[in-house]
């Protein structure tokens, strides 16, 4: 009885990590966009981090509104989120 072995060529190998590397870069050049447009609407620097947070507060604020009144339980949990989320936007 015979072993067969598989090999993988480098090259494809090489080829799948720039794959993942040029996803990566992708996505990361999608938030360097959005920090740059928060950037021109603030007229100041805005870092990744400050986008990014100002993105959940988006986020919680129009779950609130969307969201907040089909229970008063469910409406007060977003209500308590959509504030911390602003306040992290300040600091």
């Amino acid at each position: 009885m015979t072993k067969k072995t598989l090999s993988i060529p480098a090259t494809s190998l090489q080829s799948v990590k720039n794959r993942q590397g040029l996803e990566r870069l992708q996505s990361a050049t999608c938030i360097d966009y959005l920090a740059e447009l928060y950037s021109i609407l603030l007229g100041e620097q805005v870092s990744v981090r400050r986008a990014l947070r100002w993105v959940h507060a988006q986020v919680a604020v129009f779950a609130l509104l969307l969201l907040g009144g089909s229970s008063l339980l469910f409406a007060l949990l977003l209500c308590v989120w959509a504030v911390v989320a602003v306040c992290q936007c300040r600091s």
